[in-house]
């Protein structure tokens, strides 16, 4: 949802909410006027909760059928879950309320009752808007959600969209086209691309993915490195005479000598050399995934790295000086890549709309808590929702949840061995703070040009283990429809150990 959408969706919880008023201070008008008007100021306390209910009762309602229009139909469902977190809500809002009376009535007198309904009706608004935003009308993505703060979006994830398989491109393609016009920062930029249609514009509409120059470099001893190392002048230089030495002989010693690869630390040694593993890849390694890469799996780096090696690079390195228009098709080298407009959570926001448009049914805060195999195929599964256990036949399961809780709830004769090894998985947690600065003191000596001359980066990977910093992302160069003042402030996200 864009700051216009936002504003129309306040607007339209300013009107619902302003009925809602109107039948909650008549009400209280009405009842003490008419039956509790001998009881002073006793009598204006119930009469403000009796008027504050029935406005409850109309605001709930009328929230869900006219203000929140993307999410109705998940409320619908839950209709006893929504209106008691609604009412929760509420009686927070009317504890707020009738302190706000009381002090006001102490203050000013019972004269002035109806005035300082008013003023603390107006206070009560606000928070009803937002606490039921956050607490009812929740997101959908999981990791990939979109945070939305102030008009700023975070990805929590650090998600590019790019795929060697083409289903998987057309699947997004289908929901979210490629963008077909200038983006904001191509506009200020006069940046040209190469478009394949002439729509949609990102300027004019929202349900669009951007083409995006991924620009990641690594921070090390206060210098910066291209990610993936590069073959420049520039890494040298920054490296140092005495490192790149080293860093030249150990390469040329691992391409003798090859390590028997039973870690991760082995995989990078035995592509890089030691020097260049300890410079660039060990403690970020250790830093993302709280274990150092001796005790990880070699497994992990043929995934993730797969053939990113020193002689890799030179190939590519090559064929971009004879060949400027070539692509890598390798995913580590790639230079461009998609990003839906508004954050990866867009997409799927877009995919729940579908799958609801075609009488799909999506249970949020729904716990699996019971998987029924019957020969090696999911049957049904069971699931926790409201207090309740409700079961449903499954034809495709795609598990996401953690494999220890998967494997806990499978109703088979799972081996031994697996159940062990599922129940003492460590799993990684970390911290992801958001900063919105007016401008960083990183400075731009790149030859990208930069909307505010900023730092061109997707990514800074913090490598120096002095700091307990692992990655900075910056947004602005994610989509420059993620930051408010796109012009005038950096929108970054930190991960923390």
């Amino acid at each position: 949802m864009n700051i216009k959408g936002i504003t129309f969706e306040f607007f339209r919880y300013v009107l619902v909410g302003g009925s809602a008023f109107l039948i909650d201070i008549g009400t209280l008008f009405l009842v003490q006027t008419y039956l509790l008007f001998t009881w002073g100021a006793a009598g204006v306390l119930i009469s403000t909760a009796i008027g504050f209910i029935a406005g409850l009762i109309f605001n709930y309602i009328f929230s869900n059928l006219f203000v929140f229009k993307k999410i109705d139909k998940k409320v619908k469902k839950h209709p006893v879950r929504s209106f008691t977190i609604f009412t929760i809500i509420g009686i927070i809002g009317l504890g707020l309320t009738e302190i706000g009376m009381f002090a006001g009535i102490k203050l000013l007198g019972l004269d002035y009752y109806l005035f300082v309904k008013i003023f603390t009706a107006a206070i009560v608004l606000l928070w009803n808007y937002i606490a039921r935003k956050v607490f009812i009308f929740k997101r959908i993505g999981g990791i990939s959600t979109t945070i939305e703060y102030k008009g700023n979006r975070i990805d929590i994830g650090g998600h590019r969209f790019f795929s060697k398989n083409q289903q998987v491109n057309d699947f997004w393609e289908a929901l979210m086209p490629v963008q077909g016009q200038p983006a904001k920062d191509d506009i200020l930029l006069n940046v040209q691309k190469d478009f394949q249609s002439e729509e949609p514009d990102p300027e004019k509409t929202d349900i669009v993915m951007l083409i995006r120059n991924r620009v990641s470099r690594i921070f090390y001893q206060r210098k910066f490195f291209d990610y993936p190392i590069s073959i420049k002048t520039s890494t040298f230089v920054n490296m140092g005479l005495w490192n790149t030495i080293k860093a030249g002989c150990s390469y040329l010693y691992s391409s003798v000598k090859k390590r028997e690869e039973n870690s991760l630390e082995d995989f990078y040694i035995n592509r890089f050399g030691k020097q260049l593993y300890r410079m660039f890849f060990e403690d970020y390694t250790e830093k993302v995934w709280g274990m150092h890469p001796s005790k990880l799996s070699s497994s992990w780096g043929a995934q993730r790295v797969k053939s990113l090696s020193i002689l890799n690079i030179l190939n590519e390195a090559i064929l971009k000086f004879f060949k400027p228009q070539y692509e890598s098709k390798q995913t580590s080298l790639i230079d461009r890549f998609l990003y839906p407009k508004l954050g990866p959570g867009q997409l799927w926001s877009v995919v729940a709309n579908e799958i609801e448009k075609m009488g799909g049914r999506i249970h949020i805060n729904t716990k699996v808590v019971k998987v029924e195999v019957e020969n090696q195929t999911v049957k049904v599964i069971s699931v926790e929702e409201n207090g309740k256990i409700e079961t449903f036949p499954v034809d495709y399961l795609f598990s996401t949840m953690p494999v220890k809780d998967l494997i806990q709830a499978i109703e088979s004769n799972v081996p031994a061995e697996v159940t062990r090894i599922a129940s003492d998985l460590p799993y990684r947690d970390f911290i992801t703070v958001g900063l919105l600065v007016n401008k960083l003191k990183l400075k731009n000596q790149t030859k990208i040009q930069t909307v505010g001359n900023i730092v061109p980066d997707c990514w800074i990977y913090i490598q120096d283990r002095d700091v307990r910093i692992g990655r900075i992302q910056i947004f602005n160069n994610w989509s420059p429809y993620m930051v408010k003042d796109y012009q005038n402030t950096v929108w970054i996200g930190i991960f923390l150990q």
